[in-house]
């Protein structure tokens, strides 16, 4: 709500100190709908209902996650959240080192040209 997304940084310790996010805390409700239960594991569903101050609704209601196997993210997303998952550990340069190995991992011998990667582009 607060971020507009679900990432890594909406998620971490930083954003669970972030005022605006704690005040929503309270207004968050959480209750189990058997008929949403009885697909999984098949599925994995979830319904979300916002209640503005005004007394209006909306629902929305999905079968399976964003990035799950039946609603996969693209390769342009998968390759934002390794971005932002690599950046605290890894320099730029590495990032792009990796993602740049990891196109051609099918031509390695052995997983070593990750792990020296790795180790050499992390930050200190």
């Amino acid at each position: 709500m607060i971020n507009g997304n679900a990432g890594y940084n909406s998620l971490n310790d930083e954003a669970l100190q972030n005022p605006a996010i704690a005040a929503l805390r309270h207004r968050v409700h959480m209750t189990e709908d058997p008929a949403l239960t009885a697909k999984v594991p098949a599925l994995k569903p979830a319904r979300v209902t916002l209640t503005l101050k005004d007394g209006r609704k909306s629902t929305h209601e999905c079968d399976t996650p964003r990035g799950d196997c039946l609603n996969p993210y693209s390769a342009q997303e998968i390759r934002e959240k390794f971005r932002e998952l690599a950046a605290p550990t890894l320099t730029a340069a590495g990032i792009a080192a990796i993602e740049q190995a990891v196109d051609r991992c099918e031509q390695w011998t052995s997983a070593r040209e990750l792990a020296d990667l790795l180790r050499r582009h992390g930050r200190a």
